[in-house]
């Protein structure tokens, strides 16, 4: 192996550990940010009824079927 070979391998190599090192950074600098904007996590609001979710809440529920 040349000289000028040994130069150009070890230029590919510091590249690419410069690469893996600033994509590492980002990587988790990405992270502690999406988490610091996430906030607190609140607790849902259980309704016992999935579908009823987002509606107003009413006073007493509806009048049961006649003959039941």
């Amino acid at each position: 192996m040349s000289d000028t070979e040994r130069v150009r391998s070890a230029g590919r190599l510091l590249a690419g550990l410069a690469w893996l090192v600033l994509l590492l950074g980002v990587w988790e600098w990405g992270s502690d940010r999406a988490e610091v904007r996430q906030g607190p996590v609140q607790p849902a609001t259980v309704t016992g009824d999935m579908a009823a979710v987002g509606r107003p809440v009413k006073d007493s529920p509806p009048p049961a079927p006649p003959g039941r």
